[in-house]
């Protein structure tokens, strides 16, 4: 996958995670009956590890 698909995910992602927390606040289980939020965000904290695993091989390389 290329760098710029993965920044792409962990934004759309990142977005995903803020509007349903602020749903499940307003009208508490009105997400979680039908998405598990548990495994996206698992999955978004391993695409940001894998970003910053890129970008530090990225930097090393420049220097």
């Amino acid at each position: 996958m290329s760098k710029a698909f993965l920044k792409e995910l962990f934004y759309v992602l990142t977005g995903a995670l803020i509007i349903f927390s602020a749903f499940e606040l307003l009208r508490p289980g009105i997400v979680l009956a039908y998405i598990n939020i548990s495994w996206m965000l698992i999955f978004w904290f391993i695409i940001g590890i894998v970003i910053v695993i890129i970008n530090r091989e990225a930097n090393e390389r420049k220097t």
